[in-house]
């Protein structure tokens, strides 16, 4: 079986590298696409590297298809796939970086889906960015995990969105050793949702700190 899927594989390559193309052909079929973005989850530099012996979509390849796919994804499965190629245990051990952006308020349509329009108020144009990047520790990948576009930011939705990333990251066997974020209102309203035990210290065992 192993010999069978190794085979596939070469033959995949052999197929992107060939300078024939037809009309409406694509270059890279899609599961060298799928692979790819699984090697890119695990490390950019990697990923790099491997671009230098093997054919495979550039990294503004990866972004552009990226960039037409919205927040319908399923969250579960996205990190659940991210830890599932971690072959270092250690790399589960993990922090979750909260950061809010300000953009300017604006509707456009791209990839057949518009943007623009908050998640927390859908009636309100987006005002900021809020993301949640995961960084794994001992040299583990990092990631954003999920981006929103919200409008008048609050701890209530913060805390929902933290809550469910948290979960995600618990049933993929992630261990959350931190959660960071600035130290704004909002931000500050939201760490003291968190039941603590001592010094920001809460009882699941994750230290709340502001961005230093």
């Amino acid at each position: 079986m192993d010999m069978d899927h190794k085979k596939s594989i070469l033959l995949e390559q052999f197929a992107s590298m060939s300078s024939v193309t037809y009309v409406g052909e694509k270059k890279y079929k899609p599961e060298v696409i799928v692979r790819a973005f699984e090697y890119f989850a695990v490390s950019r530099s990697l990923y790099s590297r491997l671009r230098d012996d093997f054919e495979l979509p550039s990294i503004a390849t990866l972004t552009r298809l990226t960039s037409k796919i919205s927040n319908a994804y399923d969250d579960h499965d996205y990190i659940k796939n991210i830890f599932k190629n971690l072959k270092d245990e250690r790399h589960k051990n993990c922090l979750i970086l909260i950061d809010e952006v300000y953009v300017k308020p604006s509707l456009l349509y791209h990839g057949g889906s518009l943007f623009g329009n908050s998640v927390n108020k859908p009636g309100n144009l987006a005002t900021t960015i809020l993301s949640f990047m995961i960084y794994s520790l001992f040299g583990g990948p990092k990631y954003l995990c999920k981006v929103l576009p919200v409008y008048e930011l609050d701890s209530d939705f913060l805390w929902d969105q933290t809550q469910l990333i948290l979960k995600n990251l618990k049933d993929s066997g992630a261990n959350v050793v931190s959660i960071i974020c600035d130290n704004n209102r909002v931000n500050q309203s939201f760490l003291k949702k968190f039941s603590c035990v001592e010094n920001w210290l809460t009882d699941n065992d994750i230290y709340l700190l502001f961005d230093f």
